[in-house]
């Protein structure tokens, strides 16, 4: 018999003539200490001032305005119609540029400011008496420095501004500047302000070898082309501002920088041909290092994605909500609230910082790198549903190599961060390092053929054959499905993480707590270090290893249960050291010292052909306390290290090792 897991990968079993019970050590006795010792309760981490920390964000985690609840952030924002907005925790919605009493409201002007009105009639001079009637007037009457004053009106014109000066209309409700088949506003070559004002036409503002321009209490709005576009050697800054109903991309970092502070991106459609319809995207900054900021920001109702950096970025996003991104209509594909991309084609890797965010109701993944250097802070993304495509991608949060070549591998900071409800997996690598801390990953859903909902996995690239790294301190998987943690052809060091109720896939298959392997398809070894682990709740094996090697101390294992659709396995750790898709022996090591392993239906330590040493170890009410079985006619290897205790309750007997042609319980 053998079990298919992940469409491939499984250790055979392999059948044995009974043999004679090996001592494994044990005079009969209860030794003392036996068991794990686990210093916090599970999953939590102990702190450096012996207190322990629960996985996820922390009460004082979320960002400005959002509310904790259940170690996540929740966005409280009202729906808004056009031209009104609420920022997160804001309850009531507001009109964007409500003007204030008077033609010029409350714009700061001064001796040298040029007035704008058009509907005045009559000779003009650009004075409040006698105001320019077109913007682009004032703005060539204006000197350096001056303010643009402009009263309420539509004012068809596309305005270019060469010279640094603040065009300041009276409010973005009661002006607008509709550009018609050219931008609104151009900036080219100046330090300027643009305040108080709509734009809308072919595109909202187009910024060119300008610096430090802000755009302030602005609203960017159904425009043909792109809200907002910034060319290299340009700097803007968005604020308090609403971008809203534009195509293919609400803000275009061409090689320019972007700040976004206190302002909203929403319905972004896809252009006529089905792709993007993203909120901000920034490339092409292959000479120096470009800059995204977001703050304090919303960005929903996207296609394809909510951010995304390629190139040599480096972003920061904080206090930030990023919800309903759908997939692109193009393909079905994406639907990702944050991608950063980095190629490996600028001297500066990309580098990413997300903190106190949300991500939310999405396709695909919640964050995903493909290159460069990232750290994830107080974060939570959840509700991932399918993007439209056949194989149904996606992670929760995803840290892998540029492309199948495994280019430019990913680094990763994952700090006090909670996934629920990912698509697929809730935190993969696929040629990636990772560093989690206290990370809760919760329910990951299985994919529309009832397979994988997987909570952590870490791959070697099917491709290149780079492995990926990772290390968890403080964290714990609930309610996953076939795989709860799972290490193929890559490293690992764990500490401090809890598995609870590992569920089989749709069809009944696996569902096993911790699994370490070869990677079945690069053949890469897996090899891990694990402590003050607990698996509680799983089927077919808590923890196994198959041609890899696991050090494992202060480990509990319980109640594990069969695998469902073969009624059989059930193993607290199983080790095997042979896997059905790579023929012959795969040499397997299991080092276990103070495990609790009890009540599990089948055997609480099996040996497929494996080499296993146990120390300091409890073993308690199993149906078989130690099981070993030749493999390929390699025998098995068990070595006592001392101080193991097997019984139930109080009948303790010398732990010995059956071998009763059980088949390994796994895997992949």
């Amino acid at each position: 018999m053998r079990t298919v897991f992940i469409a491939a990968l499984v250790v055979v079993a392999c059948g044995g003539e009974e043999s004679e019970p090996q001592a494994a050590g044990g005079s009969g006795a209860s030794p003392e200490g036996a068991g794990a010792v686990l210093p916090c309760p599970a999953g939590e981490l102990l702190l450096d001032d012996g207190g322990c920390a629960a996985p996820g964000v922390p009460e004082d985690g979320c960002g400005s305005g959002f509310v904790h609840a259940d170690a996540t952030c929740a966005a409280p924002v009202p729906t808004c119609g056009p031209g009104s907005y609420a920022l997160v925790g804001e309850r009531s919605c507001r009109v964007l540029g409500t003007p204030a009493a008077g033609k010029w409201g409350d714009i700061v002007v001064a001796g040298d400011t040029q007035y704008v009105d058009g509907a005045f009639s009559g000779a003009n001079n650009g004075s409040a008496s006698a105001p320019w009637t077109t913007i682009q007037q004032a703005v060539a009457a204006a000197a350096d420095g001056a303010v643009v004053a402009v009263a309420a009106g539509t004012y068809v014109e596309a305005v270019f501004i060469d010279r640094p000066i603040t065009l300041w209309g009276i409010g973005a409700a009661a002006v607008s500047i509709d550009g018609g088949a050219s931008p609104a506003i151009y900036v080219n070559g100046a330090t300027a302000e643009v305040r108080g004002v709509s734009l809308t036409g072919a595109m909202g503002a187009n910024v060119v070898n300008a610096t430090d321009v802000v755009l302030r209490d602005v609203r960017v709005h159904d425009c043909a082309g792109r809200g907002i576009v910034v060319f290299p050697d340009a700097s803007v800054s968005v604020e308090s501002s609403l971008v809203e109903s534009v195509t293919d991309l609400g803000i275009a970092a061409q090689g320019g920088d972007v700040t976004l502070v206190d302002s909203v991106i929403r319905d972004v459609a896809p252009l006529a041909t089905g792709e993007w319809g993203a909120g901000l995207v920034a490339w092409s900054s292959l000479v120096s290092t470009q800059s995204i900021v977001v703050r304090r920001s919303i960005v929903e109702r996207t296609y394809s994605f909510g951010i995304s950096v390629h190139d040599g970025v480096d972003t920061l996003v904080e206090d930030t909500l990023v919800r309903d991104v759908e997939v692109t209509p193009v393909n079905g594909d994406n639907g990702t609230g944050l991608a950063q991309s980095w190629p490996d084609n600028t001297e500066t890797r990309a580098s990413l910082t997300v903190r106190r965010s949300v991500f939310e109701r999405l396709h695909q993944q919640g964050v995903v790198l493909h290159g460069g250097d990232a750290t994830i802070e107080r974060v939570t993304v959840r509700d991932c549903v399918p993007p439209n495509t056949e194989d149904e991608w996606g992670a929760g949060i995803g840290i892998m190599a540029i492309d199948e070549a495994g280019r430019a591998p990913s680094h990763a900071i994952v700090r006090e961060s909670t996934v629920d409800d990912a698509h697929r997996v809730g935190v993969e690598l696929w040629g990636g390092v990772a560093d989690l801390e206290r990370v809760l990953v919760r329910r990951p859903r299985m994919k529309s053929n009832g397979q994988h909902g997987f909570g952590v996995l870490a791959s070697s690239q099917p491709n290149s054959g780079l492995s990926s790294g990772l290390t968890w301190r403080g964290g714990r998987i609930e309610d996953a499905h076939q795989g709860g943690l799972t290490i193929m052809g890559s490293p690992a060091t764990i500490e401090s993480v809890a598995v609870v109720n590992t569920h089989p896939d749709e069809h009944g298959a696996l569902g096993v707590g911790i699994a370490v392997l070869t990677d079945y398809i690069t053949t890469i070894r897996a090899s891990a270090e694990m402590t003050h682990v607990v698996v509680d709740g799983a089927h077919a094996g808590g923890i196994v290893v198959g041609g890899a090697d696991l050090t494992l101390s202060d480990a509990v294992v319980r109640n594990i249960q069969k695998q469902p659709n073969v009624n059989d396995f059930g193993d607290g750790i199983g080790a095997a050291a042979t896997i059905v898709w790579l023929p012959g022996y795969l040499p397997t090591t299991l080092t276990l010292t103070r495990a609790t392993i009890e009540s599990v239906p089948r055997a609480g330590i099996s040996n497929f052909g494996a080499t296993v040493s146990l120390r300091d170890t409890l073993l308690e009410c199993n149906a078989i306390q130690l099981d070993g079985e030749p493999i390929e006619g390699n025998p098995f290897h068990f070595s006592d290290e001392g101080n193991n205790d097997c019984g139930c309750a109080d009948s303790r007997e010398p732990c010995k090792v059956l071998t009763t042609n059980i088949q390994p319980p796994l895997s992949f």
